[in-house]
């Protein structure tokens, strides 16, 4: 664990709040994390499928196309060799913005003129009577339109091994998140170890050698313990007392925290 993981677990939360709010907002669907989840067959993780959708949200692409959409990116990248979140965000870029270029990565080209062509057709009027935000609708629509058709003809081509490494990475990732979001709480610890180190250095400096000490002079007096576990209790139990054993831990935190044992100072801060 470190501190990017804990950094995710706290960024989910946001993107969560910011997702279900842009989702409210469009008034048109009940769309959730879940949705999309199921559309991608678990291979994208929480925060990059949100990450995603909120991009699809913001540049304007419509909310209820937004689970069939993902559905087909995740059809068209695996005909291209790409990752499924590699497609999910072409796609969301690429529509937002209007790239061609962009969507050139699912295998998606077309002229605009096409585009204007169709959808005045659509309308009933003339190329020349659209106006420029009915040329941007145009060829948002159009992009849908081949997307969802191309997806549609394609079918799921995706290999078992890789939709299995796939979701396994995508695990992975919302495993850190999830231990990130646990951990946040101990981002608070910090400054109060750092306003007790000095004290707490300087009991551990003391007491750590003559626990030590007193540990060993007890393991081997005490041979009517019937285990190596027994003879520890009773060592500690008896040369400390129970004020000296929580000092002793504090110390021993202290310590760890000090030199980073095991990575203790970096899942802290």
């Amino acid at each position: 664990m470190c501190i990017r993981d804990r950094k995710l677990g706290a960024q989910i939360g946001t993107l969560q709040a910011s997702f279900e709010r842009l989702v409210a907002a469009s008034g048109k669907t009940t769309l959730t994390l879940e949705d999309l989840r199921r559309a991608t067959k678990g291979t994208v993780s929480d925060i990059d499928l949100l990450q995603a959708a909120n991009t699809a949200l913001m540049l304007g692409l419509p909310t209820e196309k937004l689970e069939e959409l993902f559905e087909a990116a995740l059809k068209l990248g695996s005909a291209m060799g790409i990752t499924a979140k590699e497609a999910i965000e072409s796609l969301t870029t690429g529509l937002g913005r209007q790239s061609q270029l962009i969507l050139d990565n699912l295998g998606i080209t077309f002229q605009a003129a096409d585009a204007y062509e169709w959808y005045a057709e659509k309308l009933g009027v003339t190329v020349n009577q659209l106006t420029e935000a009915q040329k941007k609708e145009a060829w948002q629509a159009y992009a849908i339109e081949q997307i969802t058709k191309k997806a549609a003809v394609l079918g799921d081509t995706m290999s078992e091994a890789q939709l299995q490494q796939e979701r396994w990475n995508a695990t992975l990732e919302n495993t850190k998140a999830s231990l990130g979001a646990l951990l946040a709480p101990l981002s608070g610890i910090q400054p109060i170890l750092s306003g007790w180190m000095p004290l707490i250095g300087t009991l551990a400096g003391q007491m750590i050698p003559s626990l030590i000490g007193s540990l060993n002079a007890y393991m081997i007096a005490a041979t009517g313990a019937t285990t190596a576990t027994q003879a520890w209790g009773i060592a500690l139990h008896s040369a400390l007392g129970p004020i000296a054993i929580v000092t002793a831990a504090i110390s021993l935190f202290a310590m760890a925290y000090t030199t980073n044992f095991m990575g203790f100072r970096d899942t802290v801060n």
